[in-house]
């Protein structure tokens, strides 16, 4: 990120950290497994798997989140976290697995009951914790700031995302901040089945890529009153997206 915008990257590092919820909340536990294929502008493909345990308290309009992966991947690409930031780095053909770079986000929620819409503002930052030498980290702390616009109908939903992205550089070449949006829907099912879908795009950060654009379609259900299972897939659009990916997550509310 930029200098002028380190200042406020610790800030909210502070405020993720030191800005403990009560207790009458509500907590969840998350893990999940995806798997994708894509050559990210390098001439071979490169197969990984990324998976995750994170934590969640929601208080009020309030959350926050930690996530820590655990990464696998086997091909030329650099592969540092969730947020589609894969791209070549000079690294050649390895098969390397590790931890990846920890993530830590909190969110306000903003309710504009009369017309049905709903706004959320998020923060998060993500340390280099992971093994540079091996693709899973940037090398840098890395921030992002995302507003989201949601319009109900009864059992549909509508969504508008836009995102900044302010990126460390990697070793041995410059990573630009970038814009990220997103536009989607969802509908939920009496049952409590929600499907969902999304067209993606996302801003390159470095000059050998081109922006990736994906199509996202997901389901999730409910296993009981506490436990939620999703399943998703995507398939890159255009620009240097994965060619595809694959994956399951779940959560579980503690209390």
């Amino acid at each position: 990120a930029s200098l002028e915008l380190r200042p406020a990257l610790t800030l909210l590092a502070c405020a993720i950290v030191l800005a403990p919820p009560a207790s009458a909340g509500k907590t969840y536990l998350s893990a999940g497994i995806e798997f994708s294929r894509g050559d990210y502008g390098e001439p071979t493909s490169t197969d990984s798997i990324y998976s995750f345990a994170g934590i969640r308290h929601v208080e009020g309009p309030w959350s926050f989140r930690a996530t820590i992966p655990f990464l696998w991947s086997s091909g030329p690409a650099s592969v540092p976290g969730d947020d589609g930031d894969v791209f070549g780095t000079g690294l050649g053909d390895q098969t390397a697995s590790g931890l990846g770079d920890l993530s830590l986000g909190v969110a306000r929620a903003f309710t504009l009951e009369e017309d049905d819409l709903y706004l959320d503002i998020a923060g998060r930052l993500r340390f280099p914790t992971g093994d540079e030498d091996k693709g899973f980290s940037t090398g840098a702390l890395d921030g992002s700031l995302t507003a989201t616009l949601t319009k109900v109908w009864d059992a549909f939903e509508a969504y508008v995302e836009v995102g900044r992205r302010f990126n460390g550089d990697h070793a041995g070449f410059h990573r630009a901040d970038g814009w990220t949006i997103s536009a989607g829907g969802a509908y939920t099912t009496e049952d409590k089945l929600e499907f969902g879908a999304s067209l993606d795009w996302r801003e390159a950060t470095v000059d050998f890529v081109q922006d990736p654009v994906e199509l996202y379609a997901y389901v999730a259900f409910p296993v009981d009153d506490r436990v939620r299972l999703t399943g998703y897939m995507t398939t890159g659009v255009s620009g240097d997206a994965a060619d595809y990916s694959v994956g399951i997550s779940a959560s579980w509310r503690i209390n």
